[in-house]
């Protein structure tokens, strides 16, 4: 147990994440240029439960309070840029919401969405509003342990809750501003994406990350 998480073992999994990502468009968007104004936006941007079944953690904790976020991963890259990021939506399905809390965190766990919890479409604005000072738009979507696992499966294959709508909403804002969108699917099962294909021209470069877990640094790398 000692050699556990190793410094070498975490060179393997780096080594490994880098070859585990597959492009599926890039229409000269990426690599994205190192010092560039980055706008990170989705709720799997802000997610730390991007694992799949039987995963372990390396953390002190069970909540894996030390993985790093998509949006962590492409602050820590980017170095001498502007990294900025809002979730939006929130990754799972809304109900008709009465939140008045913040923007700040994006709700993942199905017992923790309730018609007082929830954002609805009530933070799509302050997401929105990121595009414009951009030089290039991130848009993370998906799903996570929280919505499919053991047991647990789903009805359909498009993204949960709104993000559609969402991403209609950023792909039509960046298109009028001229800033490319460079589209992160992150999840542990098949999402159907065909309706983003055709919105504003579609994203400028598609990532199917899957489940990227510990290794956020070695996405945006």
């Amino acid at each position: 147990l000692d050699v556990v998480n190793s410094t070498e073992h975490q060179q393997v999994l780096h080594e490994a994440a880098l070859q585990s990502y597959v492009l599926l468009k890039n229409n000269g968007a990426l690599p994205l240029r190192i010092g560039s104004k980055v706008a990170v936006l989705g709720p799997q941007a802000f997610s730390r439960g991007l694992f799949g079944d039987y995963s372990n953690s390396p953390c002190s904790s069970d909540d894996k309070d030390c993985t790093r976020t998509i949006a962590e991963g492409i602050a820590q890259v980017n170095i001498g840029g502007t990294t900025s990021s809002a979730f939006g939506v929130d990754v799972m399905i809304p109900i008709n919401s009465t939140n008045s809390s913040s923007c700040d965190k994006p709700i993942f766990f199905p017992h923790e969405l309730n018609a007082s919890s929830n954002h609805g479409g009530k933070c799509i604005p302050r997401a929105l509003s990121l595009v414009d000072s951009a030089d290039v738009v991130v848009l993370a979507l998906g799903i996570d342990e929280n919505i499919e696992h053991e047991n647990v499966d789903r009805s359909d294959t498009a993204p949960p809750g709104l993000q559609t709508p969402f991403a209609h909403a950023v792909l039509s804002k960046a298109a009028i501003a001229g800033k490319p969108v460079i589209l992160v699917m992150a999840g542990i099962g098949t999402l159907a994406i065909d309706d983003l294909m055709s919105s504003s021209g579609g994203p400028a470069a598609i990532v199917e990350a899957f489940a990227p877990g510990h290794t956020a640094v070695a996405l945006a790398e």
